[in-house]
């Protein structure tokens, strides 16, 4: 009885590891189509043909940009669009740029992935912590990323173009 419950309880770990694996792994997947991306350039079309979605919801356009909120499995994905040139959407907000170009991404995974699965170098980020919720951000502008978790851990990345790509398409 004893070996039944013993190899009940191997096979239950095994199961739960080899998940956790499956899923970690699929999250940096997600990461490396993300990479594909390049704000201020990239289109609607081409985050489409990057991720398979169990479904998508576009908001209300606001202030030159709308977001998409995308549900691939095991993440959240919001992808921020423009709404069209300045002209065309007649703010100083959003940025001089075609309609569905993407300006921003930001990918909140399900489960933590340790900062050394990806190919950061937290060396080059700004770090901060919050107060409330002891969030660690890492933040790069110069890259126009940020990364928010824990410890040792990413919760979520945002990638939003560097600084220089915002102030060359900014509305004006």
């Amino acid at each position: 009885m004893v070996r039944i419950c013993s190899a009940f309880l191997l096979v239950i770990s095994a199961f739960v590891l080899c998940s956790q694996a499956s899923a970690q792994a699929r999250e940096l997947e997600y990461y490396q189509k993300l990479k594909q991306l390049k704000t201020f350039e990239s289109k609607r079309q081409d985050v489409e043909s990057l991720f398979e979605y169990l479904s998508s919801k576009d908001s209300l356009e606001s202030g030159g940009s709308k977001t998409v909120y995308l549900e691939p499995k095991g993440a959240n994905l919001d992808v921020y669009y423009s709404t069209g040139r300045c002209s065309e959407h007649h703010s100083k907000l959003g940025f001089d740029i075609a309609k569905d170009t993407v300006i921003g991404v930001h990918i909140l995974f399900y489960e933590e992935i340790p900062y050394s699965s990806f190919d950061f170098d937290l060396r080059k980020f700004r770090r901060y912590q919050e107060n409330d919720n002891n969030s660690i951000h890492y933040t790069n502008e110069s890259l126009g990323i940020e990364l928010i978790g824990g410890k040792d851990k990413v919760r979520s990345i945002e990638f939003s173009g560097s600084e220089e790509l915002q102030e060359k398409y900014r509305c004006k």
